[in-house]
C-alpha cells in the first residue's frame, strides 16, 4: 500500500504557495476542523476518519465527575494488581511532519524539470494525538503530561487543549498553530506518564455478571464506528452466527460468552508479520491495518489486524469491546527501548482488546483486557474456558506495556499521511505535501520527588 516517502508526493501541491491571511486565535478556533473536511485528499495517501462525535477536537473537556459516595459493585475487585507487579514509566511519542522534497535518484536522464520542493504553510492548524486518562492496566498521571508543538525547531505550542468526549473513552490532546509559512517541519514531543500493572481477574466474581437493559456511558460508545472495525459487516457477522450456531449470543451471561469467543479466536486467527511501514532510510511511518471483514476471511494478520476482528466480533455479539494499542517492552531486560532498536518484522508496538462487564445497579463498568495473539502464542489450542489464561483478564508482563491509544487513527475528521500513526491534523486553506515518521520510546518515572526520570532501571 505505502509508496517509498519520497517517490511522489502524499498529496498534489501547486508551485508557488500564495500569501496567507492572518487570523486571530479565537477566528482559528471558531471555524478549526469544523467546516474544513471536505478538503479534497489523495484517498490514498491521506486518511480521514468519520467524526462519530464533533468533528472539531477543540474545547477543554473537563474530567468526568466522580460520584461523593461510590456505590458498592461485584465488580469492584474482580480486577486486581498482581503483588509487586507494577511499574512507573513515561511514554514518549516524538512525531515528524516533513515537507515532501522529491528525490532526484528517481528522476531519468532526460528530465531536467526542477525538483519538487515544498514548504509546510498555513493559515491554521490543529493536531491531535491520544492522552488517555488510563485503561484496564494502567492509570495516565494527567497532571504531569507535557506536550509541545514545533514549527522548524521553533516551539509553537506548549499547553493543548484537552477534549475527552470520544468513542471508547478517547481523550484527544489538541495543538494549535497560525500563520506559519516557510517552514520543512513540524514536531510534536509528547511525554505521557503511567503506572502500568499486571493484573489478575477473578473470574468467579465477575462471571456474576448479567446482560443490562442498557450498557453504561463508554460501554455503549464503543458500537459507534471504529476505523477498522466493521462489527456490522456481512462478513463478521457470520462468523458469530456460526460460532453460536445461529443463536442469539444474549441467551449466554457475557462474561461465558466472552470467553468462549476469545477461545475462538485464538482457535481461528493465526499471527503473520508486524505490519509496521518504514521509510527507505528505516524510520517509522506507522502502521498498516486490515478491515476486520478481510481478516475474519483470511483468518491471519498481524497482531493489529487479529485485534480489530477480535473487537468486531465482541461488538457483533453484543459485548462492549474496544482497541487497546500500547508499547511493549516486556522482551528487553532493561526496560529501556525505542522503536529504532528492534528486528524488523517482530515489533514493539503491540494491539490487544479490552471488553466490558457492567453491573447496572452500581453504574459500573469493568474493562477487562484480552490478548488473542499473546494467549494464542502460548498455545493454538486454547486451554480449556473453565481454566485461568494467560492473557484473558491476567495479564501478564502488564508493567512492561504502556498503553496509548484506542484507535489507530484519531476519531475525528483529521488527516495523517499513508500509515497509521495515532495523530491527525486539519491545516486551512490547504493540506500541505509531507511525509510522517513516528518515534516511541520509555524511561522509568520517579515515584516521589523530582529530578529526570532514570533510565536502564
Amino acid at each position: 500500500m505505502m509508496s517509498e516517502p519520497d517517490s511522489k508526493p502524499a498529496h498534489p501541491v501547486t508551485q508557488g504557495v500564495p500569501g496567507i491571511v492572518p487570523v486571530s486565535r479565537r477566528q482559528a478556533t471558531a471555524w478549526l476542523l469544523a467546516g474544513a473536511a471536505g478538503v479534497a485528499m489523495a484517498p490514498r495517501i491521506l486518511r480521514a476518519q468519520p467524526a462519530t462525535s464533533p468533528a472539531k477536537p477543540a474545547g477543554t473537556g473537563a474530567v468526568p465527575a466522580q460520584p461523593a459516595t461510590p456505590v458498592p459493585s461485584f465488580l469492584d475487585n474482580c480486577l486486581t494488581v498482581a503483588r509487586g507487579k507494577t511499574k512507573n514509566r513515561t511514554l514518549r511519542a516524538n512525531l515528524m511532519i516533513r515537507a515532501y522534497q522529491e528525490d532526484y535518484n528517481r528522476r531519468t536522464k532526460n528530465d531536467k524539470r526542477p525538483l519538487s520542493d515544498t514548504t509546510l504553510d498555513f493559515a491554521t492548524a490543529a493536531i491531535v494525538f491520544p492522552v488517555l486518562y488510563g485503561t484496564a492496566t494502567s492509570k495516565t498521571d494527567i497532571e504531569n503530561v507535557k506536550g509541545v508543538v514545533k514549527y522548524d525547531n521553533r516551539i509553537v505550542d506548549a499547553t493543548p487543549e484537552y477534549n475527552d468526549t470520544y468513542p471508547c473513552g478517547t481523550r484527544l490532546a489538541k495543538w494549535t498553530m497560525l500563520n506559519q509559512k516557510g517552514g520543512k517541519q513540524v514536531s510534536i514531543e509528547v511525554d505521557i506518564p503511567m503506572t502500568c500493572n499486571e493484573t489478575v481477574f477473578d473470574e468467579r466474581a465477575a462471571a456474576q455478571a448479567v446482560w443490562p437493559k442498557k450498557w453504561g456511558k463508554i460501554g455503549q460508545s464503543t458500537f459507534t464506528n471504529q476505523m477498522f472495525v466493521d462489527y456490522k459487516s456481512a462478513e463478521v457477522s457470520q462468523v458469530v452466527s456460526g460460532w453460536t450456531s445461529g443463536k442469539d449470543p444474549k441467551t449466554i451471561p457475557p462474561l461465558q460468552l466472552a470467553k468462549y469467543l476469545a477461545s475462538k479466536c485464538v482457535e481461528t486467527f493465526q499471527f503473520s508479520g508486524s505490519g509496521e511501514q518504514y521509510s527507505k532510510s528505516y524510520e517509522l511511518e506507522g502502521l498498516e491495518v486490515k478491515k476486520a471483514s478481510r481478516t475474519v476471511v483470511e483468518k491471519r494478520g498481524t497482531e493489529h489486524d487479529i485485534a480489530a476482528a477480535t473487537c468486531a466480533i465482541f461488538l457483533a455479539a453484543g459485548l462492549p469491546a474496544r482497541l487497546v494499542i500500547g508499547w511493549d517492552e516486556s522482551d528487553t531486560k532493561s526496560g529501556d527501548r525505542t522503536a529504532f532498536e528492534r528486528t524488523r518484522g517482530t515489533g514493539e508496538i503491540r494491539s490487544w482488546i479490552e471488553f466490558c462487564l457492567y453491573d447496572e445497579a452500581a453504574d459500573k463498568e469493568l474493562w477487562v483486557p484480552f490478548d488473542p495473539v499473546r494467549q494464542r502464542k502460548k498455545s493454538s489450542r486454547p486451554a480449556p474456558i473453565e481454566k485461568a489464561w494467560e492473557y484473558f483478564g491476567n495479564f501478564s508482563k502488564g508493567e512492561f506495556v504502556m498503553p496509548f491509544a484506542f484507535q489507530f487513527h484519531p476519531p475525528t475528521t483529521v488527516i495523517e499521511y499513508g500509515s497509521l500513526a495515532f495523530w491527525g491534523w486539519l491545516t486551512t486553506p490547504k493540506i500541505p505535501a509531507a511525509t510522517q515518521y513516528l518515534r516511541l520510546s520509555s524511561e522509568s518515572t520517579p515515584n516521589r520527588g523530582g529530578g529526570k526520570p532514570t533510565r536502564g532501571r
